[in-house]
């Protein structure tokens, strides 16, 4: 501490360039290193949500979708604005609907409560996709005013696992 206190002091017997030395130290995200295009926190932001495997959506307290991060489309070919205003529950299958509903149900009731599941959910070109999800209830959170939902496609990680799981236990079978 001594040695920051040190260093205004000669930032400000020092003038300008003392200054703008010991901004650069302290604050190294705000000044772009020489010959590097500064990026705005927004644009990298915007880039990560289109970019990520996972995809987040807001949920408010009905399961009405009020947010859809860029991702969706990547993932399941939505374009987000056919999924805003929707209910979540009209996109997943029918034989999952029922433990979704109690998950959804049992975590609006509680602030801050998280879940996890898995589920089909229908692609944009009919086909079911199984997602991980994850989900959390902001509802409580003025800054947020919904539940927070984190989803990955798992359809094809699935897949090679039952694969290989059938080549294991026909191995086993070859064995006995």
């Amino acid at each position: 501490m001594a040695g920051i206190r040190r260093l205004l002091a000669q930032c400000i017997r020092g003038g300008l360039w003392l200054r703008e030395r010991i901004q650069r130290l302290l604050f190294p995200s705000q000044y772009p290193h020489p010959g590097r295009m500064a990026i705005s926190n927004d644009t990298l932001f915007s880039a990560l949500l289109e970019q990520a495997s996972d995809f987040i959506t807001i949920l408010n307290a009905n399961g009405t979708i009020v947010y859809e991060s860029p991702a969706v489309m990547k993932q399941l070919g939505y374009d987000r604005a056919e999924l805003l205003g929707e209910a979540v529950f009209k996109f997943v299958h029918p034989d999952d609907l029922p433990e979704v509903f109690r998950v959804f149900r049992t975590g609006v009731q509680t602030p801050g409560n998280s879940a996890h599941l898995q589920c089909r959910f229908k692609h944009k070109n009919g086909s079911w996709r199984l997602l991980d999800i994850t989900g959390k209830n902001l509802l409580d959170d003025p800054s947020v005013n919904g539940v927070v939902v984190n989803s990955i496609d798992i359809t094809e990680r699935a897949r090679v696992e039952r694969e290989r799981m059938m080549m294991s236990n026909a191995l086993e079978s070859i064995r006995e």
